[in-house]
């Protein structure tokens, strides 16, 4: 597990259909409802908006489906991680990131805001 929140947990898996190809799945528990299974709706909204968004500075989309309990998006895995946990650590080490890398930072996300 590489974390958890209050919506869920979000998991390091690889294809079933072999090969040792990495994945982020993020797992979203179902309500349980009359014998059936719900949600509040946020987990579908951000698996269709995820399937619609195409651009490099977004994590790719690759599937949704339902299992048991759960709701679970694959996504593709980005190994150098997220922007929050590199500030988390630059800050831990009491460093500042350069002007150059913040600007760079600030490009990719305005063009990723853009796609929105």
């Amino acid at each position: 597990m590489l974390g958890k929140g209050s919506q869920g947990e979000v998991w390091l898996v690889v294809s079933v259909q072999g090969g040792s190809k990495q994945f982020v799945m993020k797992r979203f528990l179902l309500n349980i409802s009359h014998d059936t299974y719900t949600t509040d709706g946020e987990p579908e909204k951000e698996a269709k908006l995820l399937s619609k968004l195409q651009h490099p500075n977004i994590v790719q989309y690759i599937d949704s489906f339902q299992c048991e309990r759960y709701l679970n998006i694959v996504m593709t895995y980005c190994a150098g991680g997220d922007l929050y946990t590199k500030i988390k650590q630059q800050k831990l080490k009491k460093q500042l990131f350069s002007e150059e890398q913040i600007v760079d930072w600030f490009v990719q996300i305005c063009t990723a805001i853009q796609v929105i």
